[in-house]
């Protein structure tokens, strides 16, 4: 009867582990797919023009002008679809 006990007692708390791990695993991918989506990464003052800069990922907006992808149009990226093409 002691042995039954026990292997009760170890499934009980490997069930809540797992429960535990499978809660704190939606969380993190929840927060990382948020963290993707949102463009703006850092936040900087470029004090000799004195203006707040916006970079990330994928955009980079420098102060009140207008904001673009970094990666459009550029040669480093032309570089390396072209030899991915060969």
């Amino acid at each position: 009867m002691p042995l039954q006990l026990i292997k009760n007692n170890l499934w009980g708390n490997i069930s809540k582990l797992r429960i535990t791990t499978l809660i704190l695993t939606i969380s993190a991918e929840f927060l990382l797919f948020i963290a993707t989506l949102t463009p703006s990464w850092q936040v900087a003052e470029d004090t000799d023009i004195h203006r707040n800069i916006q970079s990330g990922l994928w955009i980079y907006c420098p102060g009140q002008s207008q904001c673009w992808y970094i990666f459009r149009g550029s040669s480093w990226l032309g570089g390396c679809l072209r030899s991915f093409k060969r």
